[in-house]
């Protein structure tokens, strides 16, 4: 009796990346941040209108109520002009005028 052995190879599929947009790499990305603003600020990919951005959250704590300020920005090139004037309009934060988170 022959058997007759069928073998299919299917291509190995990240399930994480298919309900993902998938961003193309950005050296950016990668680097160590040292600007002063990344001591107030976090990064997490979030949904914004059903797609999946890299968002940049406010963790400046509100003196009044020991909570976070939780303010999100998408986060595009490297820009960080909004998170700075947030800082400064909101918090009074500057970069020679630091509050401690």
């Amino acid at each position: 009796m022959k058997f007759k052995i069928q073998i299919f190879f299917l291509p190995k599929m990240n399930t994480q990346l298919l309900n993902e947009t998938v961003r193309p790499e950005n050296k950016k990305d990668t680097h160590i941040k040292t600007n002063w603003i990344w001591n107030y600020w976090d990064e997490e990919i979030q949904e914004v209108k059903g797609e999946h951005h890299l968002v940049m959250i406010c963790k400046v704590i509100d003196g009044l109520n020991q909570i976070p300020c939780g303010k999100i920005y998408i986060k595009s090139k490297g820009s960080t002009g909004n998170a700075i004037s947030h800082l400064r309009n909101i918090h009074n934060i500057t970069k020679n005028r630091n509050q401690i988170c």
